[in-house]
């Protein structure tokens, strides 16, 4: 099938205009049939610690909920700690 049917094919089932170059280069980059890449550089965290910083994360809301403090499990809270968190992990 040529780029530009899978284009159109694309295009009738989701109402989405794709590229025919951009198909192409899916294609020959091995890409086709899977999920777009996210945009941006690849994350440089170790799995390791991306791992326990995660494990950390989940016993902290549970410790939270238990304790009825499940207000303070908002991203608005969370967010400056995970970074200054990660950034002293690097």
């Amino acid at each position: 099938m040529s780029a530009k049917k899978v284009s159109d094919v694309i295009f009738e089932d989701t109402g989405i205009q794709m590229s025919e170059s951009s198909i192409l280069c899916d294609v020959r980059d091995g890409q086709a049939g899977e999920s777009p890449k996210k945009m941006g550089q690849n994350g440089t965290i170790p799995p390791l610690i991306f791992s326990n910083l995660a494990g950390a994360f989940d016993d902290h809301i549970c410790i939270n909920q238990l304790n009825g403090k499940s207000g303070e499990n908002v991203q608005k809270n969370w967010q400056h700690g995970c970074t200054k968190l990660l950034i002293s992990s690097l």
